[in-house]
């Protein structure tokens, strides 16, 4: 089905975001175009360092970064789109998902992720789709709306605990097995993953800040 309705007053849920989108999954997550990104070349900035970049066409922005430092997109989208759009390319926004989450939750924050990227394409915005789980139990959900035969972004962010190293090896493979995605960018340090697709990988803004410091490029 497609959304084509408005059902609360003043649109207080932003459902603007997801209308024409055709809606699919069990919770009725917007569906999402593939895209085939072209990455070589191209450098990764974080969302908080996008407004003020000075070569956007060069850049992948992405949102893997605290949560409080992009709600204001949920709250109001249309006062950044007029410098996403600059971007190369643009990774979906990124609300996190724990595994000591209430699903109800998690659910929620994959919605506005979907809801996000869904808008952000019909605005013109080149959006690479994020991908995002928590455990196994979040396969149920997690990758509904999300394109096959696509690139896609991940994030390694968070994830270098035993148990977090885990979740995203099994997370990862899960991803593949479903999505067939054509490459995978992948945003932080390197965890090795059994999976034949092609995987770039980009600094964190973790990353960056330290070489920064250090001197380094």
């Amino acid at each position: 089905m497609r959304y084509e309705k408005i059902c609360i007053p003043n649109d207080t849920l932003k459902e603007r975001y997801i209308q024409g989108a055709e809606l699919v999954g069990k919770y009725g997550f917007p569906k999402l175009d593939p895209v085939h990104a072209y990455l070589e070349d191209l450098r990764p900035v974080a969302f908080t360092q996008a407004k003020s970049e000075k070569k956007p066409r060069e850049c992948v922005a992405h949102f893997f970064v605290m949560d409080d430092a992009f709600e204001r997109v949920w709250t109001n989208l249309a006062q950044h789109l007029d410098y996403l759009e600059y971007f190369a390319y643009v990774c979906s926004p990124d609300f996190s998902i724990y595994s000591d989450m209430p699903l109800s939750l998690q659910v929620y924050n994959v919605y506005r992720n979907r809801a996000l990227a869904y808008c952000m394409s019909q605005n013109g915005i080149s959006v690479i789709p994020t991908v995002g789980w928590s455990d196994e139990s979040s396969y149920d959900f997690c990758f509904d709306g999300l394109p096959k035969n696509s690139t896609l972004a991940v994030s390694t962010n968070g994830c270098f605990t035993k148990s977090g190293i885990t979740n995203y090896q099994m997370g990862f493979t899960e991803m593949c097995k479903r999505l067939e995605p054509r490459e995978v960018l992948v945003i932080g340090k390197q965890i090795e993953v059994d999976c034949n697709v092609k995987i770039t990988y980009m600094d964190s803004f973790g990353q960056q800040m330290t070489k920064r410091l250090k001197g380094g490029a």
